[in-house]
C-alpha cells in the first residue's frame, strides 16, 4: 500500500474543529445576488481564467460544468450561500455563453443526453478531437454500445410466499 493512501484527512476530523473555522460556516461575503454575480464575473474574466475556459471550450468541453466549478469555488470560499448560487447560476451561464459566442466560438453549453438528436454527431466530434490531439490521422467511428438487460422472473406471490 502506498504512503499516499495515508495522507488524507481522518474521517470525522471536521467534527473536532470549532464551529465557524470553515469559510462556509460563517456569514457570506456577498448577500445580494447582484454582488455575488459581479464577484464571480471578475473571477471568470481574469485573463488566465478566460484563456483556460476558452481552450477547454475549443477542445469540446461543455460550458455548464465549468460554470458549476467556478460557482462552487465561490461557495467554498464563503463568498455567497447556496441559495445565492442557485439564483445567480442562470445569469452567470448566460453571460459567459454570450461572451464566448461573441468571440466566434462554437461550443457545447451542457452535456448532451443519449436521447438528444445530435448525440451521435457530438460524440463523433469529441472522438475526432481526441484523435487529433493524440496525433492519429484516420477518423475513427464511435461505436454505440447497447446495454443488455436480462429478464428476471418475478414471483406472483409475496416475498416469503410459496
Amino acid at each position: 500500500m502506498s504512503d499516499e493512501f495515508f495522507d488524507g484527512p481522518i474521517p470525522g476530523a471536521s467534527f473536532t474543529e470549532p464551529v465557524g473555522t470553515s469559510a462556509i460556516q460563517g456569514p457570506p461575503k456577498y448577500t445580494k445576488p447582484e454582488d455575488a454575480l459581479a464577484y464571480v464575473m471578475t473571477v471568470a474574466l481574469t485573463q488566465k481564467s478566460y484563456n483556460l475556459m476558452r481552450a477547454a471550450l475549443e477542445l469540446g468541453l461543455p460550458l455548464e460544468p465549468m460554470v458549476d466549478t467556478l460557482l462552487f469555488g465561490g461557495l467554498s470560499e464563503g463568498a455567497f450561500t447556496v441559495d445565492t448560487l442557485m439564483l445567480i447560476k442562470p445569469a452567470f451561464l448566460d453571460a459567459l455563453d454570450s461572451m464566448y459566442k461573441e468571440d466566434g466560438l462554437v461550443f457545447l453549453t451542457s452535456m448532451p443526453q443519449k436521447d438528444d438528436e445530435e448525440y451521435d454527431a457530438i460524440m463523433q466530434q469529441a472522438a475526432d478531437k481526441r484523435r487529433i490531439l493524440e496525433g492519429d490521422e484516420e477518423p475513427v467511428e464511435v461505436e454505440e454500445t447497447e446495454e443488455k438487460v436480462s429478464s428476471v422472473d418475478i414471483p406472483k406471490t409475496g416475498l416469503m410466499g410459496n
